[in-house]
């Protein structure tokens, strides 16, 4: 049975790490909605000398798969006077707020990725530079090489699971007053999930928001999942307020 959700007594717990859950708290807090800030996962950003700035062949555009490689590739000193793609619309926010003027947004995944940059770029016409993760989930490289694309690929920053979890919020979490979770990423779906397991904890009334189908296959079984129709947090945002019985202007 799903039980709706209650702002006087239910709060969201919200997983991104800091930099990327601030704007996240403050859209629900001004809806009313109290939220616990606990990240799943720990972003370092790295202090090295870009590829982009170091190789002398022609870079025809940089493309981001995630906010903290727009934050990281400006924190070295990337320019910003080359053409951008992407992945999202929190990705493509983060790029205009750093000074990118021209940039190309995909569909929230890397595949759309691959499909704007094959419409809007020539191989011929130079390599193109991502600033990525230690760890991608999909390689860009590898879905954009058999169309004669090359992709140079540079870790520049790096992400760490969270390997505990605080006493009080496990006991929030099993006194039933988190009645939800917001979980933007595979890996950060993946995380929680052994967490559940780790801590043994009751979620099964809980209410579980998933950027996508690929977020929501990892807990499917842990609570009530709500996935998105379209890959951003308005549409996480749509099914939060859903469950809040509250009206949504964003139709």
């Amino acid at each position: 049975m799903t039980h709706a959700l209650d702002k006087t007594r239910h709060k969201i717990w919200i997983t991104r790490p800091q930099m990327d859950a601030d704007n996240q708290c403050h859209m629900l807090s001004n809806l009313g909605i109290k939220t616990v800030l606990q990240p799943l996962l720990q972003v370092r950003l790295s202090h090295t000398p870009l590829y982009i700035n170091e190789n002398t062949q022609t870079c025809q555009a940089v493309v981001f798969t995630s906010a903290n490689g727009v934050r990281a590739y400006v924190k070295n000193r990337g320019c910003v006077h080359i053409p951008a793609f992407a992945v999202g619309d929190i990705t493509t926010e983060t790029a205009q707020k750093n000074g990118f003027k021209t940039i190309h947004t995909a569909q929230g995944d890397v595949v759309s990725l691959a499909d704007i940059i094959r419409e809007k770029l020539s191989p011929e016409d130079g390599y193109i530079y991502h600033p990525a993760s230690t760890v991608v989930a999909r390689d860009l490289g590898t879905l954009l090489q058999d169309y004669g694309y090359s992709v140079k690929r540079q870790a520049v920053y790096s992400v760490n699971p969270c390997t505990t979890l605080p006493i009080p919020l496990q006991n929030h979490i099993n006194g039933g007053s988190i009645g939800g979770v917001v979980l933007m990423s595979p890996r950060t779906a993946h995380i929680f999930a052994n967490m559940v397991t780790r801590y043994d904890l009751d979620t099964h009334r809980m209410h579980i928001f998933t950027l996508s189908k690929a977020v929501a296959d990892h807990v499917g079984h842990m609570g009530v999942v709500h996935t998105a129709h379209y890959p951003n947090f308005l549409q996480v945002l749509r099914q939060i307020k859903r469950e809040y019985n509250m009206h949504d202007e964003y139709r």
